[in-house]
């Protein structure tokens, strides 16, 4: 159970540092300061440029999970869909209908409810199909991928979607093609299948040096940093990182920049070379400091070490950064539950289970209904883990049972038989045989339904091959 929960952990920090990796150079607004953005409104004049400045707001405030952010980003939204409207320019009106979807590559920042997120995709698939806007179609569609797999979990459905877009694609060309591929790489990420992504990365890096836009191949080095840090490439991840931030440099992009600073440092503690990645970490907070960006620039920072802190060998290190740096990028009223659940994690999984009990317990009084639920998945795992080395099979017990309960809500039939098989230990522990064999007759129909639903992706996967690419 401890190396379940440990995964489960990495897996929510991958997701983060990898889909803080925005779509767009809108994103950078995050990490900005308000009024720098405020001012940029006042100064706009043109109808696009007032609409990027409604949308660098809309960013920052969903971005941010106070409720005076909340209420600014609700406020920007109504703005930006009048402003919209009233232009009666459709690219705009699609563009700002994107942005209130709260693209996948932001979403994890916001709480809309997932309900009204897939309304808001319907309804900017059927304006610009009623229009005619193909790109937008094709975001819509991508977007629709991404619910899929983060939501429920449904490869399916998602790669139903992405088909979908490969059709749209052949029919759009430019910048706008290189956001799908951007979309694609993404997708591939998020499952794993890192070669995929890296043939999109291909693919974006070549049609953006064709139409020689500095950019789409700043991005491309992006991403092609993210691939081979997922292959384990890590010399390779750390020259396109390099090749990323003189780019950012040049275009005095210095947000970014200290974000990248820090996933070179990451790079180099996972490879074992900690001078280099003292180095590194020390740029990056002095970029952040001078820059007096948001909390979320300095969490965008904290991530990306503290992902690779755990799987090193310096792990040494955890105790001072939490007392830190992490607690300084600490922001929202969720953060605080991730916060004392990680740090569970992470004592359990060293054995300290003294103090892995005293955090799991805190974190236990800050569970609300806006927490997502694979977080509260990692929490009931956690607990149940904790409670198990201090032979507490009954609560063990407990904890599972709720972890089960949502793994199986999502489809996740790996997370189940996990639990499962932790279930049935449970059982054999506490004497029960009939229990135990209803556990393991339990995962051995998860496994049959787990296999007969990779044989249906792989059939997909085949068909999508045989209806070629963008």
């Amino acid at each position: 159970m401890k190396k379940f929960s440990f995964i489960s952990f990495l897996l929510v920090f991958q997701m983060t540092m990898s889909l803080a990796t925005a779509q767009s150079d809108m994103m950078f607004n995050q990490l900005r300061n308000l009024s720098d953005l405020k001012a940029e409104l006042g100064k706009a004049k043109s109808p696009e440029e007032i609409t990027n400045a409604l949308i660098a707001l809309l960013i920052y405030h969903n971005s941010h999970n106070e409720q005076i952010n909340k209420n600014a980003a609700e406020e920007y939204r109504q703005k930006l869909e009048i402003f919209t409207n009233e232009s009666k320019d459709p690219e705009l009106i699609a563009k700002s209908l994107w942005w209130q979807t709260c693209p996948s590559f932001c979403s994890q920042f916001s709480d809309l409810p997932k309900n009204e997120r897939h309304e808001r995709i319907d309804r900017l698939y059927d304006f610009a199909q009623f229009k005619g806007l193909k790109y937008y179609q094709a975001l819509a569609k991508m977007e629709e991928a991404f619910f899929f797999l983060r939501y429920q979990q449904n490869k399916i459905k998602a790669v139903q979607s992405l088909t979908k877009v490969l059709a749209l694609g052949e029919e759009i060309t430019g910048s706008s093609k290189i956001v799908l591929y951007q979309y694609a790489i993404q997708i591939y990420c998020y499952r794993g299948t890192y070669l995929q992504a890296l043939d999109y990365a291909h693919k974006a890096y070549e049609l953006a040096v064709k139409i020689k836009s500095a950019a789409d191949i700043r991005w491309a080095y992006d991403y092609f940093a993210l691939i081979f840090t997922g292959l384990k490439e890590f010399k390779k991840a750390i020259e396109y990182y390099s090749k990323e931030i003189e780019s950012l440099a040049s275009e005095k992009k210095l947000h970014p920049a200290a974000v990248r600073h820090a996933f070179i440092a990451a790079i180099y503690i996972l490879d074992n070379q900690t001078i280099l990645a003292d180095y590194h970490i020390k740029k990056a907070e002095q970029l952040a400091d001078s820059l007096k960006g948001s909390k979320l620039l300095y969490r965008q920072i904290s991530t990306g070490l503290l992902h690779a802190l755990v799987q090193s060998n310096h792990k040494s290190y955890l105790s001072d950064f939490f007392k830190y740096i992490y607690r300084e990028s600490l922001d929202w009223p969720d953060d605080e539950f991730l916060f004392l659940t990680a740090s569970a994690i992470i004592y359990d999984w060293l054995g300290i289970y003294d103090s892995s009990k005293v955090f799991i317990k805190k974190a236990g009084c800050h569970i609300t209904n806006s927490v997502p639920s694979d977080m509260k998945q990692l929490y009931y795992a956690t607990a149940g883990s904790i409670a198990d080395h201090e032979n507490d099979l009954d609560l063990a017990r407990k904890n599972y049972l709720q972890g089960f309960e949502i793994d199986l809500l999502s489809n996740n039939l790996s997370g189940c038989i996990n639990l499962t098989n932790s279930l049935k230990n449970i059982a054999l522990k506490q004497n029960q045989p009939d229990k135990a064999l209803y556990y393991s007759n339990i995962a051995d129909s998860l496994r049959i339904a787990l296999d007969k639903q990779l044989d249906r992706e792989e059939r997909v996967k085949q068909e999508q091959a045989g209806s070629g690419c963008f």
